[in-house]
C-alpha cells in the first residue's frame, strides 16, 4: 500500500503545500498544491499522513567527525548532511563523500593559544602554506582556521587566541589559489570583523557580534553558523540553561537577538551544532539548536531554510536540498509540539531509515501502527 505524506514541502525546488506518494522502494510522485486528505485514513489504497513540514534532509554545518557511527547516529534524527570542522588527527576526512559529508580534516591553528586539539599549529606563513598544500593533497573540502579564542562560560569574555587579520588574509589568498574557501572560528566583534575583512566564506560561532558587523556579513555574502546550543549546553527553558552565570546568559541573549537581526539584514545563516564536542551529541543537537532559534522568535520555516537550504549551500552539496534531482527519495518530516521541534527520518536514498533502538519501529512503521 502506498503512503501519502502531505504538508508544507520545503526544498531548493519547491516551497508550498503538497504531497509525496511513497511506495515500496522509495518510488514517489510529487504533487504540489493538492487538496488536503484525511490524516490517518486509508483512501483508495493509500494511507494518508499529515505532516507540518517535509524536507529532503537536515544538514549540520558544524561538527567534529571521527567515526561512521556518528554519521549513522545523525541519520536517526533526520540529519543527512554533515560538515566536519576538523580534529587533530583529521579522522573525519575518511568519511567525506562530497555529497552528504564534507571535511576540513584539521584546522590551521596559531602557534600559541586556543585550538591545538582541533588541528595543526603553524609557526609562520611558510609553514602555513606547507600545511595548506598537504591538506589540499588529502582532498579537503574547505579550510578551517582559528580566528579567536572561545567564550568563557563564567566571565562571558572571549579568551585569547586566533590569527591576526593580516595572517588570515594571506591564508584566504593562498587557499583560493588552491581552489579552497576558508571558514573561521571567531568570537568577539573585532575578531569576527577581521575574519570578514580577510575574506572568509563563513564565520563559525560568532558570539558577541555587533549589528554593524552583522551587516558586513550580509553585504559580503558571508555565512554565519551561530552554534547557540554548544555554548548553552542545555535546551532552552530548562533548569540547566536558566542556571548559568549572568554573564553566560547575557552572551546567549545577545546571540539570539543577533539571529533575528541577521535574518532581517539578509545574512545567510546556516545551522551547526559543534557535535562531537563534549556533551554535544550527533543528530539530537540539531533539534536542540532549532529549539533555541525558536525561542528567539524565528518561525519553523525560517529555521528549516537555514538547516536545509543555507547549510547545504555552505557545504557545497548541490543536490542535497532537492526533491527533483533524479535520485531515490530522501525525506524527513519535521514538526513542532509545545515549543519543541522534532524530526522523523522517513527515507534515505529510497530506503526506510533504521530506528535508533532495536525495539523501535521505523518512522513510517510508527505512523502506520498508531
Amino acid at each position: 500500500m502506498a503512503v501519502v505524506l502531505q504538508g508544507r514541502l520545503l526544498s531548493s525546488d519547491t516551497n508550498g503545500f503538497g504531497a509525496l506518494h511513497v511506495e515500496e522502494g522509495g518510488i514517489f510522485l510529487l504533487d504540489e498544491g493538492v487538496p488536503s486528505r484525511t490524516d490517518g485514513k486509508e483512501t483508495q489504497g493509500q494511507f494518508c499522513i499529515e505532516e507540518q513540514f517535509l524536507v529532503p534532509g537536515l544538514c549540520d554545518a558544524h561538527v567534529h567527525l571521527r567515526t561512521s557511527e556518528e554519521v549513522q547516529r545523525s541519520r536517526c534524527f533526520g540529519v543527512y548532511g554533515l560538515r566536519d570542522a576538523g580534529t587533530r588527527d583529521g579522522s573525519g576526512l575518511s568519511l567525506s563523500d562530497g555529497s552528504r559529508v564534507c571535511s576540513a580534516a584539521s584546522a590551521l591553528v596559531p602557534e600559541k593559544g586556543y585550538g591545538g586539539f582541533l588541528g595543526v599549529r603553524v609557526s609562520d606563513i611558510v609553514d602555513c602554506q606547507r600545511h595548506l598544500r598537504a591538506l589540499q593533497g588529502k582532498g579537503i573540502s574547505y579550510v578551517k582556521v582559528i580566528g579567536s579564542g572561545v567564550v568563557n562560560r563564567n566571565t562571558g569574555e572571549v579568551e585569547p587566541g586566533g590569527f591576526p587579520e593580516e595572517f588570515l588574509s594571506r591564508i584566504v589568498q593562498d587557499a583560493a589559489d588552491l581552489g579552497l574557501s576558508v571558514s573561521a572560528h571567531a568570537n568577539g566583534d573585532q575578531a569576527i570583523r577581521s575574519a570578514v575583512k580577510a575574506g572568509v566564506r563563513s564565520v563559525e560561532h560568532g558570539f558577541l557580534m555587533s549589528s554593524e558587523t552583522l551587516r558586513m556579513l550580509a553585504d559580503r555574502g558571508v555565512y554565519w553558523v551561530p552554534t547557540v546550543y554548544a555554548l548553552a549546553g542545555s535546551p532552552p527553558g530548562t533548569a540547566q540553561a536558566d542556571g548559568g552565570t549572568l554573564a553566560l546568559r547575557e552572551v546567549l541573549l545577545t546571540q539570539l537577538v543577533n539571529l533575528s537581526v541577521a535574518l532581517e539584514a539578509g545574512v545567510r545563516v546556516a545551522l551547526g551544532t559543534d557535535a562531537g564536542s563534549p556533551g554535544i551529541g550527533f543528530g539530537e543537537a540539531v533539534l536542540r539548536e532549532m529549539d533555541w532559534w525558536r525561542s528567539a522568535g524565528l518561525s519553523l520555516q525560517q529555521i528549516l531554510k537555514a538547516a536545509v537550504l543555507h547549510s547545504a549551500e555552505l557545504c557545497g552539496f548541490r543536490r542535497f536540498a532537492s526533491f527533483r534531482d533524479g535520485r531515490p527519495l530522501s525525506l524527513v518530516a519535521v514538526s513542532e509540539t509545545d515549543g519543541r521541534i522534532s524530526a522523523r527520518p522517513v527515507l534515505f536514498d529510497g530506503r526506510e531509515v533504521g530506528p535508533c533502538r532495536e525495539d523501535e519501529p521505523t518512522a513510517l512503521g510508527r505512523r502506520l501502527l498508531r
